[in-house]
């Protein structure tokens, strides 16, 4: 309905200027401080089941990411979306520190050489400044956070068979969830938009194997930056072609 599409439409064109990085009241600062808070909060919480269950760290590190994600995602529901790039760039610091110093073992103490947990606070950044629509900034977030999280939490458990793609081994059962979380966010996603079922099952499809592709293809925890970047501007040209924008 059209009153669902300016729910997740609302934020569009938006314009950033160095004023409005400065002009802040007390309560938008209170609201950011708040936001803050509760991301801490995820942190700390995920830590202490880490160190009450002993669950291994590559769990309890996409239990955060897609924790996280979906935080992030909810956030233009309760400010602007200055706000989330200045959120963004205070937990990239934070978490500049945190892995410096191993503060949470729950997020840094994974074996693999990674820069996922600092990438991801970069992407809230960019995502907001690049897609200011609640729709288009939380369909590249969830891809990330649900998708990604489900992949890894699937491959690690059950994903025996093994392929190899630009020398990186993944698993067809993580590369499956990915591609099937990731085509029906977009199918909903396109629905959302006003796409009719069938051209949002299909481009949400394609849709899907693109993200799962880029997902597949990068190392180090990269995807996290590029996947909801890609997701996102995949999403804007299905709606143009579609006519929705």
């Amino acid at each position: 309905s059209r009153n669902i599409q300016k729910l997740f439409y609302n934020g569009e064109g938006l314009i950033y200027t160095y004023k409005s990085f400065l002009d802040y009241k007390g309560g938008s600062m209170s609201v950011i401080v708040i936001a803050a808070i509760f991301f801490l909060l995820l942190f700390v919480v995920i830590e202490y089941g880490k160190r009450r269950f002993d669950l291994q760290a590559e769990v309890s590190r996409k239990l955060v990411h897609i924790g996280a994600a979906v935080m992030s995602a909810a956030l233009p529901l309760v400010m602007n979306f200055e706000q989330i790039i200045i959120i963004g760039i205070l937990f990239l610091g934070f978490l500049l520190i945190s892995k410096q110093v191993n503060l949470f073992p729950s997020i840094h103490g994974v074996k693999r050489k990674t820069y996922g947990e600092i990438y991801f606070p970069i992407a809230v950044s960019l995502m907001a400044y690049f897609f200011p629509s609640n729709l288009l900034y939380m369909h590249g977030l969830l891809i990330m956070g649900f998708s990604d999280g489900l992949a890894g939490l699937s491959g690690q458990h059950y994903g025996t068979r093994k392929y190899v793609i630009l020398s990186k081994q993944k698993s067809y059962v993580g590369s499956g969830a990915f591609l099937f979380s990731a085509w029906l966010i977009s199918f909903i996603s396109l629905l959302i938009s006003g796409a009719n079922p069938m051209p949002a099952l299909l481009l949400g499809l394609l849709l899907g194997i693109t993200v799962t592709g880029v997902e597949a293809s990068l190392t180090t925890g990269l995807d996290n930056l590029v996947v909801p970047l890609v997701a996102s501007t995949a999403l804007l040209q299905c709606l143009y072609f579609l006519g929705l924008r």
